[in-house]
Formats: C-alpha cells, sequence, structure tokens
C-alpha cells in the first residue's frame, strides 16, 4: 500500500511538472525571427533546389561542345526458302557500330548558350538574395505590429480599468441620489466600450502572432511571442539620411535592381540564341562498324575483319525557307528585349516611389508624434481635471466621457505615429543594407 502511494505521488508530480513546463512561449527577438525564417522557409529552400538545376544546365551547355558518341549492337534472324536446296532455311547474323558527331559552326549557339547559363546562376543568387530581403521586410512588418498592438492593448486595458472604476463611482451616487440614472447608463457604455476595445485589440494582437508564426513556417503545436522592448524618443525622432543617397544606396544594395540588370543581359543572349538558328550549320560525322554471320566456315574475326567499314562525312545545313518561324522567333526576341528595358526602368520607377513614401512616411510620422505628445499632455491634465471634479460629484457622465474619448484618441495617436516612424526607419536601413 505504501508504494502505491508513493507510485501515485510521483505520477501527480511529473504531470504538474510537464503541465507548468509547457505553459511557458519563447519570447523572440526580431534577429531570431529573421535568422529563423531565412533557415526553414520552404521559398528559399525552393530556390535552392534551383540552384542544383543551374549546375546541371551549366554541365550540359559545356558537354555540348564536345563530340557526341553512339554505339549500336544488333542481332538478326532471315528465314527464307533455298530453291538450290529445296527447302527453307534461317541464318543468324550481327551488326555493330560506332558513331561520332560533332557541331563545327551552329552560329556560336552553344557558346552563347553556355554562357547564358553563367548569366542564369547569377539570376538564381539574385533571386535567392530578393526572396530573403522580401521575408526581412514581411517578418520587420509583422514584428513591429505585434509591439504596436501589445502596446496598444495595455492602454485599451487600463481604459477599461478606468472606465470600471467611474461606473462603480457612478453607481454610488446613483444610490446616493447625487446622480441620475442616465449619467449611470452613460457609465455603463462606457465601460461596455472600453471593453470592447480590449477584446478588439486582443484579437488584432493575436492575428499578427498567427502572422509572424506563419512567416516564420512553424507548426501548428508551436506557439510564438516576442520581447518587449522599450523604445525611447531619442529612437523615434532619428534624423534620416539625405534623401538622394537613400534611394543610391537602395539602387545599389537591393536584389531587384541587379535582378533587373541580369534580365537585361538574359533578353540579350536569348536574342543571339534565336538568332543563331537563322545561320547555316556545320557538323561532322564519323562512323564505324563491322558485321558477321553465324553457322558459316568463316569464322568470327576474319568475318568481322572482312565486313569493316568506316565513313567520314562533313554536313552542312542552310535554313532557306522556314515558314517564318526563324524570322518570327528573332523578332520576338527583340521585343523581349525592348520589354526588359522598360522592366529595368519600371524597377528605378518602383524603388524611387517606395523610397520616397517611406521617406516621407518617417517624417511626416515623426512631426506628427511630437505634436500629439503636445495634444496627449494637454488631454491627459484636462482628463485629470474632470475626473476629479467628477469624483466630487461636481461633473456629470457626459463630461468624462467627452473627456475619456478625447484622451484615448490622443493616446492613439501618439502610438500610432511612433511605429510609424519606427517602421519606416527600420525598412528604409533594409533597403539600403544597412
Amino acid at each position: 500500500m505504501r508504494y502505491r502511494h508513493i507510485f501515485v505521488f510521483l505520477f501527480f508530480l511529473f504531470s504538474f511538472s510537464i503541465l507548468f513546463g509547457q505553459t511557458s512561449t519563447k519570447q523572440w527577438t526580431l534577429e531570431e525571427c529573421i535568422k529563423y525564417a531565412l533557415e526553414n522557409n520552404l521559398d528559399i529552400k525552393k530556390v535552392k533546389l534551383s540552384e542544383q538545376e543551374d549546375v546541371i544546365d551549366r554541365k550540359q551547355a559545356i558537354a555540348s561542345l564536345f563530340p557526341s558518341v553512339s554505339g549500336s549492337v544488333s542481332q538478326s534472324y532471315n528465314r527464307g526458302y533455298d530453291k538450290d536446296e529445296d527447302r527453307i532455311t534461317g541464318q543468324w547474323g550481327g551488326s555493330y557500330s560506332l558513331g561520332a558527331s560533332v557541331d563545327l559552326f551552329r552560329g556560336l549557339k552553344n557558346f552563347w548558350t553556355l554562357k547564358q547559363t553563367k548569366i542564369q546562376s547569377q539570376q538564381t543568387a539574385i533571386i535567392m538574395r530578393q526572396t530573403e530581403y522580401d521575408i526581412k521586410i514581411a517578418i520587420t512588418k509583422a514584428y513591429m505590429q505585434i509591439l504596436y498592438y501589445q502596446e496598444a492593448l495595455n492602454i485599451a486595458t487600463q481604459n477599461r480599468t478606468v472606465a470600471q472604476s467611474q461606473m462603480e463611482r457612478g453607481k454610488k451616487l446613483l444610490e446616493a441620489g447625487s446622480s441620475s440614472k442616465s449619467e449611470y447608463a452613460t457609465l455603463q457604455s462606457q465601460y461596455a466600450s472600453a471593453n470592447a476595445q480590449v477584446v478588439k485589440v486582443q484579437n488584432s494582437l493575436d492575428n499578427m502572432k498567427l502572422q509572424l508564426k506563419q512567416l516564420l513556417e512553424m507548426g501548428i503545436d508551436d506557439e510564438i511571442d516576442v520581447v518587449i522592448i522599450d523604445i525611447d524618443e531619442s529612437q523615434i525622432m532619428v534624423p534620416l539620411a539625405d534623401k538622394k543617397q537613400i534611394y543610391q544606396n537602395a539602387l545599389n544594395n537591393m536584389p531587384a535592381m541587379h535582378l533587373a540588370e541580369v534580365n537585361k543581359k538574359m533578353a540579350a543572349l536569348n536574342y543571339k540564341i534565336v538568332l543563331a538558328n537563322c545561320f547555316p550549320s556545320l557538323s561532322l560525322n564519323g562512323s564505324i562498324g563491322s558485321s558477321n554471320v553465324y553457322g558459316t566456315a568463316q569464322d568470327f574475326g576474319d568475318q568481322m575483319k572482312n565486313t569493316f567499314r568506316q565513313s567520314l562525312s562533313l554536313g552542312l545545313s542552310i535554313p532557306i525557307f522556314t515558314n517564318l518561324q526563324s524570322y518570327a522567333s528573332v523578332q520576338k526576341a527583340k521585343i523581349q528585349q525592348q520589354s526588359i528595358e522598360f522592366d529595368y526602368a519600371e524597377a528605378e520607377d518602383d524603388m524611387l516611389k517606395t523610397i520616397e513614401s517611406l521617406y516621407q512616411d518617417c517624417l511626416s510620422a515623426q512631426a506628427e508624434y511630437l505634436a500629439s505628445k503636445q495634444q496627449l499632455e494637454s488631454a491627459e491634465l484636462s482628463y485629470d481635471l474632470v475626473a476629479e471634479k467628477f469624483s466630487l460629484g461636481m461633473q456629470n457622465a457626459t463630461d468624462i466621457l467627452v473627456e475619456r474619448n478625447n484622451l484615448n484618441a490622443a493616446q492613439q495617436n501618439v502610438l500610432q505615429n511612433k511605429y510609424t516612424a519606427l517602421l519606416s526607419q527600420l525598412i528604409l536601413n533594409i533597403y539600403q543594407g544597412v
């Protein structure tokens, strides 16, 4: 019996240790999130497979410069009527050959194809970097949104606590006959609104955590939370560098511009490859072979020697009329080149628009942050005065509700401008490779 009690005690102790050991959730820093995503993101893994394909394509392009060699072995049985012997006869025989072929000239198509595989490897590497930058930006946005909603939740929770306290105070005033039912109903409505705001912000916070979790490619049983950092005004009001310099740094750093440049090179090589099909092609072909027949007086070696044959040929193919297929391909390749040129100009224009928008968003948010801070200070002072009078029964519920709404709006403005400025700065740094 004593052992049974010990077993039960250890069982519950083990169960509680598992239960409470699993309740803690790891808090992630922004750097940890980015590092984890870069190591586990499926898009990055798919691009790595493309890099392996590029290696295969390059080997194939190099091999195409060398002769191609093929061998052939066949065995046959021939059956027919022999007039001399007046009977049906059958005979086994074999044929053996080895051939080689090499392109001497195909409009330099093989050379341009080989060069294209080199550029293709560069293109894949740039796509890898572009994917990494896209992930960094997406995670940074989600992370900062979580910090925003976490702080907004703290404010909303405090407002609900204050609204509950005022509702309880209003109830006492109503019971003492110092307030009306309509004023108490106003305070109840204020509390209900504050509680609804807490629920709304909590849902937004949970959704952003889910989005971050999905960006990290985490499993269904995984939970995520972030490290809450203290942000002071000096971080919000960091002076921005010259806009032109930021734009130039982004052009030099961002993979999107490098990709547009490489695409131009790929289009130029594709045009040369297509154009090569319009030139004559010259090839050298050679082969050796022999054969034998079984069941004859001559042995195998003598038959192979007597039937040995060899050939060497030079082939010239001239495209005279291909139903305009070559012409159409060349014209389309030209149009593609021009389209890629426009894509490059469009990429520069998109980069300029992005940098200018982020730059202006940051400047505006910084200026509005300072203005909203002053507005918040005034709203807090006004609210404190009205709240004190309300507690003494000198102000009605409508007055305190108006001041509370003003204070909530001021808090929201400060919070919005704070994180808009921070996020714009972080994204600008990413674009510059800082």
